[in-house]
């Protein structure tokens, strides 16, 4: 079994939902391939993190009896009414966490810029993008410029300790599924890549990447897992990064435009 397969397996063979014959095909894989292992470690501390993070509520009795006692059905139900039933079911179910995690003060188990981090990169393998180092840097840094009132310098000899090979790659204006406006800003860091996400603090709505910690301020960090996530107000934005690399340190080369 390949890496691709596996890869393709890892969340069932989590859940254990996998056969005999194919769960050990994979237990054999993850034991010989160490990017493999570290993939599969990362998925089951999330795992993990979410099951401690959502609070156990009881769902409340008046709600209970709601889905308990249907009304009856004007036709008959067949396969569709089935699915019918099972769709409302799970929405009912998601409200009532949704409801929940609102009244307990509850957060998202994960920040979502580490779903933007495994989206984009996924083999963790370093960003590329078209022209020269100069040309991506004064690219990344104008539009930050221009959005935000920043930049990102390079860093100075000694500045980040424990670092090298620093670059900046691209800048891009995104919204989030809700259509709030954010920038993504990939760079590299000791051959790994890192995505800083932007948003205004002046923004209506503060983009989906930024309801972790729920809305960020001043600065801080924490390990997700195999993640490090890191987030600091800096002028008049406020910027959160992902990255498998130690990304905090990275934040301290923004700076305003004039200053």
């Amino acid at each position: 079994m390949n890496c691709r397969e596996v890869r393709k397996w890892m969340s069932p063979y989590l859940d254990s939902e996998l056969g005999q014959t194919k769960t050990f095909e994979i237990g054999e894989h993850l034991a010989a391939c160490e990017s493999c292992a570290e993939r599969f470690e990362a998925e089951r501390r999330a795992d993990e993190l979410i099951r401690e993070r959502i609070p156990r509520e009881s769902m409340p009795d008046e709600l209970w009896e709601a889905v308990t006692v249907a009304p009856a059905p004007r036709v008959s139900r067949g396969w569709f009414g089935v699915r019918s039933i099972a769709a409302v079911a799970a929405v009912i179910a998601i409200a009532v966490l949704s409801v929940t995690m609102l009244q307990t003060g509850g957060t998202p188990a994960t920040p979502r810029v580490i779903d933007e981090y495994v989206a984009a990169a996924p083999e963790d393998l370093p960003f590329s993008g078209p022209g020269d180092s100069k040309d991506r840097s004064r690219q990344v840094n104008s539009v930050l410029r221009r959005e935000f009132g920043l930049e990102m310098a390079m860093p100075r000899p000694g500045q980040l300790v424990g670092h090298f090979g620093f670059e900046l790659v691209s800048a891009i204006e995104r919204t989030d599924p809700q259509g709030r406006k954010f920038v993504e800003v990939r760079l590299n860091c000791c051959g790994k890549p890192v995505i800083l996400a932007f948003a205004s603090r002046d923004a209506r709505m503060v983009p989906a990447q930024f309801q972790w910690p729920n809305p960020p301020g001043g600065q801080g960090k924490e390990n997700v897992g195999a993640f490090h996530v890191a987030y600091r107000d800096v002028g008049g934005a406020m910027v959160v990064g992902a990255s498998k690399h130690p990304v905090a340190d990275i934040l301290d080369l923004l700076f305003v435009v004039g200053t």
